[in-house]
């Protein structure tokens, strides 16, 4: 009897986890969230406190998807940090002072030619990404060439330079924005980065798929701050669209 209460008491105590570069920290936002009463489970918990800057949330994401995050500042580059203190934060959750805010995210599937099988990744590897998807030359002193469709549509047989982003709305504030100086709230965005012809950025319906052949490598694929482990060739292909889970971030009500 007193096994299964306990076990009913557990489920009724929320559940936190902390990802953190910095260890003092994490010790510190684990021993804080100790005090306010929450349960910690590294495996399964109901949030994680991402506790660091704007790569802390993205490397958060990918080792809990689609687990609400509550992003708390301790880095100087944190656009989207709450600036609330640690405990003031943790004191917000526990009174149920936040809404949950869903975020969409991309997926990138390498379609490698012929089937062929390089160093690297499986033959049809896939990245996740919350912010954006990054093709770019691997050879700096090199551009590469490529293609691009939507929906099966082509609508640049040729683009020579050093790549493209595609972007979540979550991250044109991030590297698409450093390219065009703009952000968008909806669908998808796709900026050219350094091309020899200019070529305007473009949104699109969030459900419409993005087909890159790569004409001439080699180059590099990246979902976030995550690369994929080979580098791309003539031939390759990249297939971006809407991934099926969102993330999840909260938004505290003060």
């Amino acid at each position: 009897m007193a096994k299964s209460m306990t076990k009913e008491k557990r489920k009724e105590r929320m559940a936190v986890c902390v990802v953190s570069r910095d260890p003092a920290a994490a010790a510190r936002a684990r021993a804080a969230a100790r005090a306010y009463g929450f349960g910690y489970d590294a495996v399964h918990p109901d949030i994680v406190i991402s506790y660091g800057g704007d790569g802390t949330l993205l490397h958060s994401e990918r080792r809990y998807p689609g687990v609400p995050k509550l992003q708390l500042r301790n880095s100087a580059t944190c656009k989207k940090c709450h600036d609330h203190p640690l405990e003031r934060a943790l004191g917000l959750v526990r009174q149920g002072r936040y809404r949950v805010e869903s975020l969409s995210k991309l997926e990138a599937r390498v379609r490698l030619k012929n089937g062929a099988k390089r160093a690297g990744p499986p033959g049809n590897p896939t990245l996740i990404a919350l912010n954006d998807i990054i093709l770019r030359n691997k050879n700096l002193a090199r551009a590469i060439r490529f293609s691009l469709s939507v929906d099966g549509k082509e609508l640049a047989p040729l683009l020579i330079g050093d790549g493209l982003v595609v972007a979540t709305p979550f991250g044109s504030a991030a590297y698409y924005h450093s390219i065009t100086g703009r952000s968008f709230g909806k669908g998808l965005g796709i900026a050219f980065n350094n091309l020899t012809e200019a070529k305007r950025p473009f949104a699109l319906p969030e459900n419409m798929t993005v087909i890159v052949r790569l004409l001439r490598g080699p180059a590099e694929l990246a979902a976030d701050n995550e690369r994929l482990p080979a580098t791309l060739a003539e031939g390759d292909i990249v297939v971006v669209r809407k991934a099926k889970g969102d993330a999840r971030r909260i938004l505290l009500t003060d």
